[in-house]
């Protein structure tokens, strides 16, 4: 029996993708399956795959926040030489795994600009008649024309499945993304991939902390900023404010937090990333933060009361959707990244904070489990 599994993923700005992506490979190999992942951005090493075989492809990456502007891991734009030796890369790993299925996270609903490799992968796969799945978070925002015709072009050649990380009762990508009929029916939804050690979880101790983070923190300083400034006239210092920068936070911002809570007695914490941010998010009195997919997920599990601020310099606008999907929730507070500042801030802290805990149900967060279950059931055919 074939249990080789190859997955294609390309972070070009954030972390979010390859902690979807791990997580999923964890419980792959849990269900005795063969998985190789091939990367093609920076590589995180906190972020555990499990015992999978980890290709590193020359990495490329966005130099802005609209990935209009990919580039190397020197920050030069990338070239033909480096695309070339990519695809052999990529080519040379399907050649010698001769995997059963292949799976590409977020292609092609996105990495558009990744078609110069993708392409000649999927139409090998196609020649050697593997299971081709598209791996898509919950929420797909895409208007334009041709990006539609693109889409639904690669799903007819190349895609047997689309496994979307969401629930189509919250988000319809039926209804909401124009895809032709025999594309719809591939559709397959697998709940929100959750880490399954800590999910659906509810407990009334927290820590006297309010936790601010912004995913990898490449594009936070807003949150950051009016958050620090909001923590330096807190009424009550007996809240720990851990500030999370993330991975790829900018050394001068960084500076100057450091430079804002000097000597200013307020029990402010600056970290650059915490390797056991499930425990610490899940045990705060208040969670500050993006609308990113994990973070999202992460807060929304374990009912931590959270103040998202979805990042408004989206294209496809997932983050300001999603935040909006789950803006009835009690426990959430929703302010426009254009309107943050620490007035508006600590409205809304102060209000959550007032409020007494309250149980209430969450979306289903077992999608880690059910996608490896679909993906192993694929193999046993």
């Amino acid at each position: 029996m074939n249990k080789n599994i190859i997955i294609y993923v390309q972070n070009l700005l954030g972390i979010g993708h390859l902690k979807r992506i791990s997580l999923i490979c964890k419980e792959l190999t849990k269900q005795d399956l063969e998985v190789t992942v091939i990367s093609g951005g920076k590589k995180i090493s906190e972020i555990d795959f499990g015992p999978v075989k980890f290709i590193q492809l020359p990495i490329i990456k966005a130099l802005n926040a609209d990935f209009s502007i990919l580039v190397d891991d020197q920050g030069k734009l990338i070239d033909d030489n480096l695309k070339i030796k990519r695809k052999k890369i990529i080519i040379d790993t399907l050649n010698d795994i001769k995997p059963k299925i292949l799976i590409t996270e977020m292609f092609p609903f996105g990495r558009k600009k990744m078609d110069f490799e993708l392409i000649p992968l999927l139409k090998l796969a196609k020649e050697k008649k593997l299971t081709i799945i598209s791996s898509i978070r919950d929420i797909i925002n895409i208007k334009d024309k041709n990006k539609l015709n693109y889409i639904n072009s690669n799903l007819s050649k190349y895609y047997n499945y689309v496994l979307v990380h969401g629930e189509k009762k919250y988000f319809s990508i039926e209804k909401k993304v124009k895809l032709n009929s025999n594309n719809k029916i591939k559709i397959i939804y697998t709940g929100y991939i959750c880490d399954s050690l800590y999910k659906n979880t509810y407990d009334n101790k927290k820590n006297n902390e309010i936790i601010v983070s912004a995913g990898g923190g490449a594009v936070g300083e807003k949150i950051f900023l009016s958050s620090i400034k909001l923590a330096l006239n807190w009424h009550n210092n007996n809240f720990l404010w851990r500030i999370l920068l993330g991975k790829n936070w900018n050394s001068q911002n960084k500076n100057k937090y450091l430079e804002l809570i000097e000597k200013s007695g307020k029990n402010i914490l600056i970290e650059d990333y915490r390797n056991d941010f499930s425990e610490i998010i899940q045990n705060c009195s208040l969670s500050i933060s993006q609308c990113g997919y994990n973070t999202f997920v992460e807060t929304v599990s374990y009912r931590v009361k959270s103040i998202f601020i979805p990042f408004s310099g989206d294209k496809n606008g997932d983050q300001v959707i999603r935040s909006q999907i789950f803006e009835h929730m009690d426990t959430i507070k929703v302010i426009d990244e254009n309107k943050i500042s620490p007035s508006i801030l600590k409205k809304n802290a102060t209000d959550l904070l007032d409020k007494r805990d309250i149980y209430y149900d969450i979306p289903k967060m077992q999608g880690t489990e059910l996608t490896a279950n679909f993906i192993k059931s694929l193999i046993h055919e």
